[in-house]
């Protein structure tokens, strides 16, 4: 079963708070659609878990707009 840590909405963020550089860097491994962007940030231990979570990722990246179900998290992790 995949695990998938819950983020909070909490309201927006005044103009130019900073990004942490762990989050962009995955924005960016997400966009070349490869994990070299994150090489030395991750520590060896988590790669496994890592690698697992973001094959799941690429495979909902580009899923049919017109399928709600393809986009449904709560459908696919379950």
């Amino acid at each position: 079963m995949l695990r998938i840590k819950l983020y909070f909405y909490e309201g927006l963020r005044p103009v130019r708070t900073p990004i942490d550089e762990v989050v962009l860097t995955a924005d960016k491994a997400i966009e070349v659609g490869n994990l070299s962007p994150l090489e030395g940030m991750v520590p060896e231990e988590r790669m496994p878990e890592l690698i697992e979570r973001f094959e799941e990722v690429m495979n909902l990246k580009n899923f049919d707009v017109n399928n709600v179900d393809a986009g449904d998290l709560q459908k696919i992790t379950t």
